[in-house]
């Protein structure tokens, strides 16, 4: 049976945003292309994709820190995901490098916080190896940009 994510590759990062000049949205694109490209697979247990979604505040809605709710494990599925909360200070004001910084570390944060309820469920994989790839990749990107 095919699911939503079958032609997104490992990981998928969507973006809701509550204003209209956030820059997450577009360099997330470049960010998860890269991710695609490097990793085009991942398995641990039945799970083989990860989705993170990140809301980004603005003049609409905020947030007042920078937050990771709604872990879902969906392993029946095969995926896990979580929403990830940006509050607009984390952009407003700032140059495009430290933009793409900043969305490097929320990325890892939301993965790392996927795998550790993967974890929990003691689902058998290779936790490091596949934590270690996406940070390389993260860094990567960010440092070609």
């Amino acid at each position: 049976m095919s699911e939503w994510f079958d032609d997104l590759g490992a990981i998928s990062i969507g973006c809701q945003a509550y204003g209209t000049d956030e820059p997450y949205g577009h360099l997330k694109v470049g960010l998860w292309q890269r991710l695609c490209k490097e990793m085009p697979s991942v398995s641990i247990g039945p799970v083989r994709h990860l989705a993170l979604a990140l809301r980004v505040g603005g003049k609409f809605k905020d947030f007042s820190k920078v937050q990771i709710t709604h872990t879902r494990v969906m392993a029946k599925k095969g995926y896990v995901g979580c929403d990830i909360e940006i509050p607009s200070s984390k952009y407003v004001g700032l140059e495009s490098a430290d933009i793409r910084q900043r969305l490097r570390t929320f990325v890892i944060d939301g993965v790392e916080n996927l795998l550790e309820a993967l974890k929990k469920k003691r689902f058998e994989g290779n936790y490091d190896e596949v934590l270690a790839s996406f940070k390389n990749t993260c860094r990567t990107w960010e440092l070609n940009q």
